[in-house]
């Protein structure tokens, strides 16, 4: 009886030790758990560059997966008195879970305060297992 367990045991630790988080696509594979990564907390943004609308006009951001229209972020803009500089924030380390290391498709949009769409782009955002990372989409967004 004892010869079976240890031939049975093997497998079983082996089957458990293979599954991974089969949600959303991710597996052990991709990201291994003893990673050490470091404290910072990364966001992917892009400068904004007014030319036909301005930061006060602009009332929210929302970022989708290309891949079951699943809204992953919304952003509220707010105004920093005395910032020369805004940007819009595609995504943040929160969301790195939800996409795939070497990248996923999304959709930006800006929305004004009239809840008008004013910008719409894709982006591929991946991550190093740690903090998510633009692979591809614009440099700036042009308003």
């Amino acid at each position: 009886m004892k010869l079976i367990y240890f031939i049975i045991l093997p497998f079983l630790i082996t089957g458990l030790t293979q599954c991974g988080d089969k949600e959303n696509g991710k597996t052990d594979k991709e990201c291994p758990d003893n990673l050490a990564c470091t404290e910072i907390f990364v966001t992917v943004s892009v400068p904004l560059i007014f030319k036909n609308h301005s930061f006060e006009e602009l009332a929210r951001s929302e970022t989708s997966l290309v891949s079951g229209n699943e809204i992953i972020f919304v952003n509220e803009f707010s105004i920093n008195p005395g910032s020369v500089n805004q940007f819009a924030a595609i995504v943040n380390d929160m969301h790195l879970k939800k996409l795939k290391k070497e990248g996923s498709e999304v959709i930006f949009i800006i929305f004004d305060k009239n809840n008008k769409k004013i910008f719409e782009e894709k982006f591929i955002i991946g991550h190093d297992c740690c903090h998510v990372e633009k692979r591809s989409g614009p440099e700036e967004i042009i308003l």
